[in-house]
């Protein structure tokens, strides 16, 4: 929580609130007002300055002192507690520029980073009392955060986020601790090493210093704002939103499953079918080949008994023309003794 306060309200000599036009009420920033004091008297003394509590009733008269922030008015206690970084008036712009944002460029990490659309944030009347084993913890959270976009993180989150400043003092453990055991997430924003004192080489700035570095900051965190998450709790719709998701994608992969099982099966009939037909194929092939072989050795056996009844033949044949043969010759022998006989006249 932010304990100087750099912005407030102002009622005219009518004792009305100086409207505004992007909030109801005008905001006067402390570098405003100390310039007005400076440049003109009579307009500063026209207007009284009051906090900024979000109950009216809460509200009381602020001063403007020169080491640029509001005091609050002698002998008021105030209801919210310091913190380490109290008196930073680096701490107290950085909460005002992010108070003042629509949307938050978070950047986490190398890999992480994710963009928070505002739809109200508080820096006034934050007081959170929390139970931690029957005893209670005030605490004030320099900012909170409704959200509702990213949808999944505002689910994860309950829509809410706690946004701590650091400058030289980091978040509590047991802050941490408590936050996460009852729901609230929160978001470190380190400004340690673009604060005030390092831009402009001094604890003491001037109202233009301080106006330039509300306008630094402005500038920086439109770009993106380097956080670090403290409290990453996780809400109950949150979690059944990813058991259910879970559950599906169990699910999912169990049909697919089914249905690789399903074909698998289909493809296992598919192959016995086929080896049954390349079975009956086989038995098939095989008797045609035992038919054929027979027929090849009838058709051997055939030629065989051709070839041997040719042979039989040929040998009749052979001995035919032998017996004719040797008949030729013989009668030649005879036709020849008989001109013989008759050209030595004996015949």
């Amino acid at each position: 929580m932010a304990n100087k306060k750099i912005w407030a309200y102002a009622m005219n000599v009518n004792n009305a609130y100086v409207v505004g036009e992007k909030h109801p009420l005008r905001i006067f920033y402390i570098w405003e007002v100390l310039k007005l004091k400076e440049k003109d008297i009579h307009e500063f003394n026209q207007l009284s300055f009051m906090s900024t509590h979000n109950d009216p009733t809460k509200r009381v008269p602020l001063s403007a002192v020169k080491t640029g922030f509001y005091r609050y008015p002698k002998g008021y206690t105030s209801s919210e507690v310091s913190s380490g970084d109290s008196d930073s008036l680096s701490h107290s712009i950085a909460i005002q520029v992010l108070s003042e944002m629509d949307e938050i460029n978070f950047k986490i990490s190398k890999n992480v980073e994710f963009k928070v659309s505002v739809e109200n944030i508080r820096t006034d009347d934050l007081k959170i009392q929390l139970t931690n084993k029957d005893k209670f913890s005030y605490y004030y959270p320099d900012l909170i955060c409704n959200f509702t976009s990213p949808s999944d993180l505002s689910m994860k989150w309950g829509g809410k986020l706690a946004i701590e400043v650091k400058h030289t003092h980091a978040c509590e453990p047991e802050k941490i601790t408590d936050f996460e055991s009852h729901g609230i997430p929160i978001i470190e924003v380190s400004i340690d090493s673009i604060s005030i004192e390092k831009m402009f080489k001094t604890k003491n700035p001037t109202a233009d210093d301080l106006e330039s570095y509300y306008n630094y900051l402005k500038r920086t965190f439109k770009k993106q704002v380097f956080g670090k998450i403290l409290s990453d709790p996780i809400s109950v719709s949150y979690y059944k939103l990813e058991v259910n998701k879970r559950d599906s994608k169990i699910k999912s992969q169990e049909n697919k499953l089914l249905d690789s099982e399903n074909s698998l099966q289909k493809s296992l009939t598919k192959n016995e079918i086929l080896e049954s037909k390349l079975s009956e194929n086989e038995d098939i092939l095989a008797r045609e080949k035992s038919d054929y072989q027979n027929k090849l050795v009838e058709r051997d056996n055939k030629i065989l008994e051709i070839e041997d009844t040719l042979s039989r033949e040929r040998s009749g044949y052979q001995n035919k023309l032998i017996e004719r043969d040797n008949k030729i010759i013989e009668i030649e022998k005879r036709g020849f003794c008989f001109f013989l006989l008759k050209s030595i006249g004996l015949k």
